[in-house]
């Protein structure tokens, strides 16, 4: 006789559907090989010191995920949307596209994208990569309903918060509040398959 476990959250194990994983690729081979790419409704941390490259990293992925078909957001808590703009345009043009521009203060060149480049990269990436920001520290109430809106109205897929120690995840212990904001993006990206 069958038991009718009909209770949200109480699943008969043959009754789950298996179906083959959807993943999405970094670009980097050693860091793919590693983790398998992105499995969606997953969250991915990544961590390290400051200037360790992170950042660019993630502008890599972000990149290969638009080439994947891929809607990305980002919150970029360190950078300027200007600066934010020239990095991942570089990244994604290459320095040849770059223009030589002396700086007065440090007295050294530096490069920036080209308007021609500028150009490009906002029309291969129109509708496509979004940037998430609010005057002010971002607030995770803030940032998740931001996100909402793009998962729903852009079927955004993949979501990058490019550094949680520059939010306001509100008062009290720093790690209890990470720890709650971490439990929130995890259930938004079961429930948006994000």
């Amino acid at each position: 006789t069958a038991i009718d476990y009909n209770v949200e959250g109480i699943y008969n194990i043959s009754d789950i559907e298996v179906d083959e994983e959807e993943r999405a690729y970094t670009s980097l081979k050693e860091i793919d090989r590693v983790i398998g790419g992105f499995r969606e409704g997953e969250v991915t941390v990544w961590s390290g010191e400051p200037g360790s490259g992170k950042s660019t990293i993630l502008n890599q992925i972000i990149l290969e995920a638009i080439e994947q078909g891929g809607i990305c957001a980002v919150y970029s808590g360190e950078s300027t949307k200007s600066n934010f703009v020239k990095w991942i345009t570089v990244q994604a043009m290459g320095w040849s596209s770059c223009v030589k521009v002396w700086d007065k203060i440090r007295e050294r060149h530096y490069y920036i994208p080209s308007q021609e480049a500028l150009k490009s990269f906002y029309s291969s990436v129109h509708g496509k990569l979004f940037l998430l920001e609010d005057s002010g520290t971002m607030k995770k109430e803030t940032l998740l309903e931001k996100m909402k809106i793009i998962a729903k109205r852009n079927q955004g897929n993949v979501f990058v918060i490019d550094n949680i120690m520059q939010m306001d995840l509100g008062v009290g212990n720093k790690n209890d509040a990470q720890k709650e904001f971490m439990v929130e993006l995890v259930n938004f990206a079961q429930k948006y398959n994000s």
